[in-house]
């Protein structure tokens, strides 16, 4: 019998798998995770508002009407539709839905918009700046020296650090583990807060807050938000332009693409290749700044 039908009554029950799913196989940030939930409660509402679970992709494009005459972004369209097959897909895989129509929603193309990143000169500026604390200058030269995203380094624990090796345990998107390069001022930076932080509050792991909890994605944006503040520097950046600045400054410095994926963790090297363009628009501005005919 085919499984083309939500239960209303397990609304719940789809939901808590649903974030299981995302928490604990694909190891999704925090903010993913609330994004994707809150785009499949939305649906499980349209459903019930036209008192209809038979899902298909006619159901699922009057959705998506719907939302887009409420004004949705493109992109906000993009990952409704990104987490809408996630989210099928793992009841295909539960054997609670068989219908594959849905599959065939297209998405939208996206502009690419390059990512927000700091020149060498800035990156100094903001990991020497005398106002850290040295649980925030640990935590911003762990996040620059090996590229990572927000969340692994709120995860990242004491034992995953060989500090006389120079190398970090990392776990990222879908459990995928990979074994990372960490810079000598990193290290030497985190040596300095743990020296000085409260040895009661130690639970494993390595940037905690006051109260001796691991620090949230949130927390490190407010970190760098009121770094940048105090700084004055006239840059609208987040905690990723770090990663982002990572990975273009290894470009720029002679690192092969193949090299910055692997340390990046991206699956796919066209993931990757977006750097490629900010290197390109990086040698045109060194270009037309430095050549007397440009």
């Amino acid at each position: 019998m085919k499984k083309d039908t939500l239960d209303p009554a397990k609304r719940k029950e789809y939901l808590k798998m649903f974030f299981d799913y995302l928490h604990y196989e694909r190891n999704y940030s925090p903010h993913t995770i609330r994004g994707y939930l809150k785009d499949v409660e939305m649906f499980l509402d349209f459903l019930e508002s036209e008192q209809d679970f038979k899902v298909d992709l006619l159901i699922l494009r009057g959705f998506l009407a719907r939302m887009q005459k409420k004004g949705l972004s493109r992109r906000s369209v993009f990952r409704r539709i990104s987490a809408l097959k996630t989210f099928f897909r793992l009841l295909k895989r539960k054997d609670l839905f068989d219908e594959e129509s849905v599959f065939l929603i297209t998405t939208p193309k996206l502009e690419k918009k390059l990512p927000q990143f700091l020149y060498q000169d800035e990156v100094t500026q903001l990991l020497d700046f005398e106002g850290l604390s040295p649980r925030d200058r640990a935590l911003l030269e762990t996040i620059y020296a090996s590229g990572l995203r927000v969340s692994e380094s709120v995860g990242l624990n004491t034992k995953d650090i060989d500090f006389k090796e120079g190398l970090i345990r990392v776990m990222g998107k879908g459990r995928r583990e990979r074994i990372i390069p960490i810079g000598s001022k990193a290290l030497s930076a985190i040596r300095d807060y743990h020296a000085v932080r409260n040895p009661v509050l130690d639970k494993g792991a390595v940037f905690l807050n006051q109260r001796g909890r691991r620090l949230t994605d949130r927390s490190v944006r407010r970190i760098l938000d009121k770094a940048i503040h105090e700084l004055a520097m006239n840059k609208k950046i987040c905690p990723h332009s770090l990663r982002h600045s990572f990975a273009t400054h290894l470009l720029e410095c002679g690192a092969d693409l193949r090299t910055v994926q692997e340390l990046l963790g991206h699956v796919s090297i066209g993931t990757t290749q977006i750097y490629t363009h900010i290197n390109g628009d990086r040698l045109k501005e060194v270009y037309n700044k430095a050549h007397p005919r440009a």
